[in-house]
């Protein structure tokens, strides 16, 4: 399943199909669970596996950033294995992040625009925790 969640941003699973891939004009691949990416002729694919529970900051800085050059580039497609819980978080830290929306909005944000959506709590409160560490340290 496939949804739109910005006019180029798409999140789904890793049961997508070159058919979804032209429907949807994917330029860009983002896989963060599941399959590794297909690969299509003119589309640029990258994959990082993320956990559902703590995963390392500057995976997501790496994912966060290819998501940004997919923009670039065109329609963006992000998919993990059933593309409930990595890839809609993945989606909802880009735009906390780049767009400046508060977490909870923003994963409220892509549930109402992809309905499956139900990132795992242990993901949600390792990022926070380590998001609090972070800053922490900081002062």
């Amino acid at each position: 399943m496939i949804s739109q969640v910005l006019d180029w941003l798409f999140v789904g699973d890793d049961c997508y199909t070159k058919k979804d891939i032209r429907r949807h004009a994917i330029s860009t691949i983002v896989g963060v669970g599941g399959d590794i990416a297909r690969i299509y002729p003119g589309v640029e694919c990258f994959y990082l596996k993320l956990n559902d529970g703590p995963n390392d900051p500057q995976t997501y800085d790496a994912i966060l950033g290819f998501i940004s050059a997919g923009k670039a580039r065109g329609n963006t497609l992000v998919y993990c294995r059933a593309g409930m819980s990595r890839s809609p978080f993945v989606i909802a830290l880009w735009l906390h992040r780049q767009v400046g929306m508060d977490l909870d909005d923003a994963i409220l944000f892509v549930k109402i625009k992809h309905r499956i959506t139900n990132p795992a709590l242990d993901m949600i409160m390792a990022y926070n925790r380590g998001w609090l560490e972070e800053h922490m340290e900081e002062e």
